[in-house]
């Protein structure tokens, strides 16, 4: 049930290609006999990783049901929510996030080493780099609500990033979408005005819009919050569940109100 393919060929398993004829039966099958979920060594994906790309919610849920690990990493060091916020045109992404988050997925994750196959930036900014005009405010407040870093600061060079979870580069691509603007805004935790000054990917007025958010001082309610936040790290939604909190402070923790 775990064989590989020979050695010249991409080592995949039979539940490889059971999940990517998207046959839900035969895949359960082979869990229920024994197959393997971790990522073979002579092949990018695990077969988590496989069902989604394969963009199918069923199948995602069978993974996790019998304990795929959520933090596993593709040959290029992506794990399964980066793929999951980088693939272009997934139908069912909302769902398959919101699956893995469920399950604890590190939201802020990313890759030390820059790759140009696989994902390596955090989820959020993979979302936003490669999904242009096909970016929605239900998959952003998700990812913020489980405690998605947004840095408003640019990056050095090619190899290392300055600031990992700087989303400066790709805000071209949201700019005109005001509520994710403004939840951006709102959740951001820093804002570096020289790096704004300088990015060539925003006109003049999108840089006075976050001039002027980033010359404000911040809210001292809000530094609590990314404290707090930031203190939680996975599972943020459950864990704010049990603090002994009005409900309205919770809900402010999450953004949201």
């Amino acid at each position: 049930v775990n064989a590989t393919c020979p050695a010249r060929f991409e080592q995949r398993r039979p539940i490889h290609f059971a999940i990517q004829a998207g046959d839900v039966e035969i895949t359960e099958y082979l869990l229920k006999n024994g197959a393997c979920l971790s990522r073979p060594n002579n092949y990018k994906y695990s077969p988590l990783h496989e069902a989604i790309v394969k963009d199918n919610i069923a199948l995602c849920e069978l993974m996790l049901q019998y304990q795929a690990k959520v933090e596993e990493r593709t040959e290029h060091g992506a794990t399964p929510l980066m793929l999951a916020c980088s693939l272009v045109g997934l139908k069912n992404r909302r769902q398959i996030v919101e699956l893995l988050l469920n399950k604890n997925a590190n939201v802020n994750a990313y890759s030390e080493q820059v790759s140009y196959i696989d994902p390596y930036l955090p989820p959020l900014i993979e979302y936003l780099k490669n999904n242009g005009c096909d970016i929605h405010y239900d998959v952003i407040s998700l990812l913020i609500k489980f405690g998605a870093k947004v840095s408003f600061r640019g990056y050095l060079g090619v190899v290392r990033a300055k600031d990992p979870f700087g989303i400066l580069h790709f805000m071209h691509n949201v700019f005109g979408k005001k509520d994710v603007c403004h939840l951006l805004f709102v959740a951001a935790c820093l804002y570096d005005n020289d790096s704004i000054k300088h990015v060539n990917t925003i006109n003049v007025e999108a840089k006075k819009c976050l001039m002027s958010y980033g010359c404000r001082p911040r809210e001292l309610k809000h530094l609590c919050r990314l404290y707090i936040r930031d203190r939680m790290c996975t599972g943020l939604p459950e864990k704010v569940k049990i603090l002994p909190l009005p409900s309205l402070v919770k809900s402010y923790l999450l953004f949201d109100l």
